[in-house]
Parts: C-alpha cells; sequence; structure tokens
C-alpha cells in the first residue's frame, strides 16, 4: 500500500499488521465466507474481576517485580516463532470460540427458516412488507440474544438465503406504497397430480389451489 507521513513523500510498504480490538459486544459480521473467517481470531475472557478484588497499578507491579522473567519469556518465544518462520496459529480453543460466534450469528437463516415454517402448509404463495418483516426480525433477535444486521442488510440476506433454497422463491418490488417481499413455495411440476375432485394435488395428495 502507498502511505506517507504528513507533509512527506508518499512510499509503498507491505502491510503486515493486526488491528486488535477489546470490545465487550461482537460485532455482527454480515458476511462469513473463507475469506472474513480466515482473517477473525476471536479470544473470550470469560471472567470478570469485581472492582473490589483488582490490584491498583497491577501491570506496573507485574513490570517492576517480574520484568526480567517476562523479557526472557518473550525472547524465547520470539525464538520459536522464528523457527516456524512466523506461521503462527492460534489455538484450537480461540478457532472453536470463533467458529460458535459465527455460527450464533448465522440468526437470519435461523429466523427465517422457523418463519417460513410458521406459515400454513397449504399457502403456494403470500407476501409481507419490508418494514413488518426487520421488525418481526429484530423481535425475534433480541428474544433470542443475538446480534442483528441493519434493514439494508436484512434486506439483501433474506434475498441471497432464499436464492439458495430449492423450495422457495422471493421477488423484491414497491407495491405503490411500500417495499414488500413476495415469497412462493417451489413446485416439482413431474410430481403433481390431479385427484378425483379435479384439484391439482402434489406428490403427498395435499391440495395446492
Amino acid at each position: 500500500i502507498q502511505v506517507r507521513d504528513i507533509y512527506s513523500t508518499p512510499f509503498t510498504m507491505i502491510y503486515t499488521g493486526k488491528l486488535i480490538y477489546s470490545i465487550n459486544k461482537v460485532p455482527y459480521f454480515s458476511d462469513k465466507d473463507y475469506a472474513v473467517m480466515r482473517r477473525v481470531e476471536i479470544l473470550d475472557f470469560p471472567i470478570t474481576i469485581k472492582q473490589s478484588d483488582r490490584i491498583p497499578h497491577l501491570e506496573q507491579k507485574i513490570l517492576d517485580q517480574e520484568g526480567d522473567l517476562i523479557f526472557s519469556f518473550l525472547l524465547e518465544r520470539l525464538k520459536k516463532l522464528k523457527e516456524i518462520k512466523y506461521d503462527f496459529k492460534a489455538p484450537q480453543s480461540v478457532l472453536d470460540f470463533t467458529s460458535y460466534i459465527m455460527d450464533q450469528q448465522d440468526n437470519l437463516s435461523i429466523f427465517l427458516s422457523e418463519y417460513i415454517n410458521t406459515i400454513d402448509g397449504d399457502v403456494v404463495m403470500w407476501k409481507i412488507g419490508l418494514v413488518e418483516f426487520y421488525k418481526k426480525y429484530k423481535e425475534y433477535t433480541i428474544e433470542a440474544g443475538f446480534n442483528f444486521s441493519n434493514r439494508s442488510n436484512f434486506r439483501d440476506n433474506t434475498r441471497n438465503w432464499c436464492n439458495r433454497q430449492k423450495n422457495i422463491e422471493v421477488k423484491y418490488y414497491h407495491d405503490g406504497k411500500n417495499y414488500v417481499f413476495e415469497f412462493s413455495k417451489k413446485i416439482n411440476t413431474s410430481s403433481l397430480n390431479i385427484n378425483e375432485d379435479n384439484v391439482l394435488c402434489d406428490e403427498n395428495g395435499n391440495e395446492l389451489f
């Protein structure tokens, strides 16, 4: 990348740094493909030390009392890193926790699956306004203790999710008043039958219309 100091001539450098954040709430990752997963590692600190149990200026006391040992330890770890050519790998516990958080964040898939399952089996097509649908999703995620995405990501990811399903089709459009989702169940025409009442049925004999 090209960088420069203030009022200085730009130069090109190879950036190899990492961003480290200390946070109380994991941000929502709208994309969870390999490109994201291989760059994110989440460390869990499950224990909170009470204020009354904390030692004031602990970091300085550790440096004063154990500084030499810490420095020796760091040199030893640096030696190990050089031996493996800085191919640092996160502990399995970190990888497992990161995977757990990412799975938990995939609340949209869970919500949509449960929502589709609440639709009466006899209903082939239905629609719902974006505002109302997003409200249902947001209420669901808050009640479940999940993080939720913003409305534009919800809209786009809902369409992407439906496009990956084998039995659901979705249309998104403005009906003159509001933006709406229109869902329809895909029908395998090769398995359709006409019953004795001349009603179109699926392979299990369920009337479709």
